[in-house]
């Protein structure tokens, strides 16, 4: 097979090329030329697959001068069985991943795949992974700094750092997301994640049970005025702790919050001043409690 295409559009992007060499026999698929572009990014790879193993080297986006990401990945998979009724993964087939980006740039990220931006900064991440297919172990580490949003811009910026493990076919993952304005919030959580069955099934089974918490230690509230520009002054504090349950389709959000307002006035004049307020507030699915409300 060679493929070639030039000066090709498609959406939003332009000047899009690719040129792909490969052949195949009985034996083995050798793809030693990949190559897609457009007036964005670059792609590249080489792509091998023979004997059990499906590899794929040399792995390298990039963006102009700016290298995007690069990698290699090698998993288990049986070309001679394609087209059989024999299985193409092997279970106790070799799994290798190696894969790293850095300092993605989140605005021109979006911008590049024509896609409206959720907000900008800068974005890292690592995966490495091993082990067999039926007992993988991997690591992924994200770490993204500056974050913005277009929507509030006198938000302070924010850094977030997840680290999420797979082992024994669970999924654990463990965040903090840090601003100035807050103490650090932590994310935490796990699910069941049975690589081999989703190769079975071909999907990813969606009641997936989930199970993760959000806590905010105690804070001060005046963070609020940066989302509601109608507050002129606030003064107290708000605490916070979430339980995500349920399945990936449909989770289920549980927990409780505290909040003290020792003062806060309104831009509106016309809005009465609120002080001493305390309430403590509980929910469950679809329903908001307030156990405790009290204030001037």
């Amino acid at each position: 097979l060679k493929l070639k295409l030039e000066k090709g559009r498609y959406a939003n992007l332009h000047a899009l090329q690719a040129n792909i060499d490969a052949d195949y026999s009985p034996d083995g698929l050798n793809v030693p030329t990949i190559f897609l572009g457009s007036d964005k990014m670059d792609f590249q790879a080489n792509l091998t697959a023979k004997g059990e193993t499906l590899e794929i080297s040399k792995i390298q986006i990039d963006q102009g001068q700016a290298k995007y990401a690069a990698g290699y990945i090698a998993l288990p998979f049986v070309w001679k069985n394609l087209g059989t009724d024999k299985p193409l993964f092997a279970s106790d087939g070799k799994v290798l991943v190696t894969f790293e980006s850095e300092n993605l740039d989140l605005k021109k990220l979006f911008s590049d795949v024509g896609a409206p931006p959720l907000g900008t900064g800068l974005l890292n991440v690592k995966v490495d992974a091993h082990g067999t297919l039926a007992q993988v172990a991997a690591r992924v580490d994200v770490h993204m700094r500056d974050l913005r949003s277009a929507d509030y811009p006198k938000l302070e910026p924010a850094t977030f750092d997840l680290v999420a493990d797979l082992q024994n076919d669970q999924l654990a993952f463990n965040g903090r997301l840090q601003q100035t304005k807050i103490q650090p919030v932590a994310i935490t959580g796990n699910i069941p994640f049975d690589i081999p069955k989703m190769i079975e099934e071909k999907r990813f089974n969606e009641e997936t049970p989930l199970n993760a918490k959000v806590q905010m230690p105690r804070s001060s509230v005046n963070f609020l005025r940066q989302f509601v520009p109608g507050i002129m002054q606030i003064d107290g504090d708000l605490a916070l702790d979430v339980n995500i349950n349920g399945t990936i389709a449909k989770p289920q959000l549980s927990g409780s919050g505290d909040i003290t307002i020792n003062m806060a006035r309104f831009t509106n004049t016309t809005l009465p001043s609120i002080s001493g307020f305390r309430s403590r507030m509980t929910f469950a699915g679809d329903v908001l409690r307030f156990e405790r409300v009290n204030g001037d």
